[in-house]
């Protein structure tokens, strides 16, 4: 009956975000995690650099069971001005860290999980994730010059099930 899907998507390497001034000096902001659990491979605290988003999308806490915060997105898209949420604009490299529990209906869906556009509208990178392919897209764009990858391995089996 319950069904739980974790996804653990770490990307590196996304090169070239030309529609962002954005120079070698532009670092992100710290941040200070608090309350991690020591069995996941960090420390109680740590200080890291980068983003916020739950904060940035106003996104509601809600319980999830335990000490666990999660946050509930529901089906409307989180769409905003990328200088909102990244106001140093993005660096030329950076790296996405997502973890999510999606419900039994949207295992089998094609969805976005992550999409920027350059400052005429066109898609720069896109991360897609296809439940009945049980594949994960990734697409970047710099310069023109398209870069595809699609990763369908059956060790991404167990994050479809």
């Amino acid at each position: 009956m319950r069904s739980v899907l974790f996804w653990m998507i770490y990307l590196a390497l996304i090169r070239g975000l030309s529609s962002m001034a954005v120079t070698n000096k532009t670092v992100c902001p710290s941040l200070r995690i608090y309350g991690l659990n020591s069995r996941q491979g960090y420390t109680d605290n740590i200080d890291a650099s980068g983003y916020d988003l739950a904060e940035q999308f106003s996104l509601r806490k809600t319980s999830c069971g335990g000490e666990k915060t999660c946050f509930k997105l529901g089906n409307t898209p989180l769409i905003k001005d990328t200088q909102q949420v990244f106001s140093s604009g993005l660096p030329e490299e950076y790296s996405m860290s997502a973890l999510f529990r999606v419900r039994r209906s949207t295992k089998k869906e094609r969805w976005v999980l992550w999409k920027t556009l350059t400052h005429t509208g066109s898609p720069q990178d896109i991360i897609l994730i296809d439940g009945e392919k049980k594949i994960v897209e990734f697409t970047a764009k710099k310069s023109g010059n398209p870069l595809h990858y699609t990763f369908k391995s059956r060790e991404l089996h167990p994050l479809f099930d």
